[in-house]
């Protein structure tokens, strides 16, 4: 049976004992200095005084005990242990002087107040940054007094506000700032409550007296985050003491674990979650699903020149924005021919949409086609076209919407269309597409297919 630990608890429910006196005694003084007879003052103070060296001692006993358990930083441990013997001594001078100085007086009484509240002051600071941390007075101070008392504030959001989110590093930005803010408490370079201290990347992956902390992907084995994700009530739960992790903070440390816990890893959208994503967005600010490649595209001005001469060729030629060279193209005529689709090459690169319905537009036509490398909506409808010209349209590696109603496609044209991967939407409206092909293919395939009427 371990006695000492057994009567060490006992510390922090004594402590409060001296304390009581101590303030007894500072209030009787205060008192006394405005009084004529202070006689039966001094008594009641003498007997505080020797209230507080009795319950002091037996503290200090206690407290002694409670410091083999261990866990606790040597340099304010022994800054704790001496002032609270500090309080004891000086009460004891402080009595000696109550009985045998015949001269006392209104300074004697300010003098012993004045050093009884310090020292009580002290000692019961240096026991609560043992128990709680050095942070633990100000933890949830507004920012302006912490850095008042030369703080780091800590925010969730630490280095994100202004970074492009492609630069964010998991570690650095939202791992790190959140072990600061609820765990280095007690998880530090002076107190490593269970060998575990968290105030470095390194430290993260250095065997414990309960295990490994991080486990570099693979999560059941990462003492850590079993922790953090236990019920609040297992006294095994971290933290044990503020405000425990958001769910948000779960699951990135979740999703960092399982990619590696690298210290530079950062966000990829390939391999998170639809939750994570939103999470992402709603506690971060940081939008990581992907961009429709039509917003990534950078592309060089074109001559007015070039413009005109397909607009004198029965094109209209549209701007996606004033400072946006990507153009919407589509062809007016009743009639395309060879020399129509060879005037496209000229701005190729800047055509992201084009619209070339209803003008008699052939598998042969379409199969001269230039190269369109940024091309990502083609409207074909309303054309004597057949599944022979879709192969054609998986030269465009970025497609994402086809719209070929009133052709002549069927059921193998969809085929087809379904291997083009960057495709998300198709519109077949009156061609020779089958209900039944629509409904087997939407199980299979990632894209939106539209019997239902033209865009």
């Amino acid at each position: 049976m371990e006695i000492d630990l057994f009567l060490g608890r006992f510390h922090p429910l004594l402590v409060h004992l001296p304390i009581g006196f101590i303030v007894l005694t500072v209030v009787i003084e205060i008192i006394g200095l405005f009084k004529n007879d202070k006689k039966i003052y001094d008594r009641i103070v003498q007997y505080s005084l020797i209230a507080v060296m009795v319950s002091g001692l037996i503290t200090i006993a206690t407290g002694l005990l409670l410091s083999q358990g261990g866990d606790y930083a040597a340099d304010t441990l022994w800054q704790h242990k001496w002032l609270g013997i500090g309080v004891v001594v000086f009460s004891a001078l402080a009595y000696v002087l109550k009985i045998k100085i015949r001269t006392y007086n209104n300074k004697h009484s300010i003098f012993i107040s004045s050093v009884l509240i310090i020292l009580v002051g002290l000692t019961g600071h240096q026991g609560g940054v043992l128990t709680h941390g050095q942070d633990y007075l100000l933890a949830y101070a507004p920012d302006a007094l912490k850095k008042l008392a030369g703080m780091d504030v800590v925010d969730s959001n630490k280095g994100i506000q202004h970074k492009n989110q492609d630069s964010v590093l998991i570690y650095r930005d939202i791992i790190q700032p959140m072990f600061e803010q609820k765990c280095t408490t007690c998880h530090n370079n002076e107190k490593q409550k269970g060998g575990l201290d968290l105030t470095a990347y390194r430290h993260l992956f250095i065997e414990t007296e309960s295990g490994y902390p991080i486990v570099q992907s693979v999560l059941e084995e990462s003492e850590l985050f079993k922790r953090i994700s236990l019920p609040l009530d297992n006294k095994k739960f971290m933290p044990t003491k503020g405000k425990p992790l958001s769910y948000s903070e779960i699951k990135i440390l979740d999703y960092w674990i399982n990619m590696g816990a690298d210290s530079l890893a950062v966000f990829d959208h390939k391999n998170m979650t639809p939750e994570l994503l939103q999470l992402m967005i709603r506690d971060y600010n940081l939008d990581y699903n992907p961009k429709p490649y039509i917003e990534t595209i950078v592309v060089e001005e074109i001559g007015e020149q070039k413009v005109g001469i397909l607009i004198e060729n029965g094109f209209s030629v549209d701007r996606l924005g004033e400072d946006n060279f990507l153009f919407d193209v589509s062809y007016d005529r009743a009639t395309i021919g060879e020399e129509q689709i060879s005037l496209l090459k000229e701005i190729g690169d800047n055509i992201t949409t084009l619209n070339l319905s209803n003008c008699g537009l052939t598998n042969e036509l379409l199969a001269q086609l230039p190269e369109l490398k940024n091309l990502t909506k083609i409207d074909l409808h309303s054309n004597p076209i057949s599944d022979d010209a879709i192969q054609q349209l998986h030269r465009y590696k970025h497609l994402e919407v086809i719209n070929l109603y009133d052709t002549e496609v069927s059921n193998d044209g969809l085929k087809l269309l379904l291997d083009i991967d960057s495709l998300r939407r198709l519109y077949l409206w009156k061609t020779k597409v089958t209900q039944e092909m629509v409904d087997e293919s939407s199980n299979t395939a990632n894209v939106i297919i539209d019997l239902g009427g033209a865009i």
